[in-house]
């Protein structure tokens, strides 16, 4: 138990207290949930393109390549703008 508490020690000088040895880095962590969230976006727009595609649960929906959705906004999308430029925006909601 005293070589344990001794190892223990030695990494929570080296590793910090707050690292057990299983947390990942800060740098990959970040990419793990940047992950994370476009996967989480990926398929809110493919349960959208099967609702207007009128597909089935498993079937591919056909997503076109400039197809994008915001991190920030999740409503926003790449539009064609007056001064003929794309821009992200939002459709003004009619009640």
């Amino acid at each position: 138990m005293r070589q344990a508490e001794v190892v223990d020690a030695e990494e929570d000088k080296e590793f910090g207290a707050d690292h057990n040895g299983y947390n990942l880095p800060e740098e990959l962590q970040r990419r793990e949930d940047r992950r994370d969230k476009i996967r989480s976006l990926r398929e809110q727009l493919e349960r959208e393109k099967r609702e207007k595609q009128h597909l089935k649960e498993g079937q591919t929906p056909i997503i076109e390549d400039k197809e994008q959705r915001s991190f920030a906004e999740r409503d926003a999308r790449l539009m064609l703008m007056k001064r003929g430029e794309f821009d992200t925006a939002t459709m003004p909601r009619l009640a």
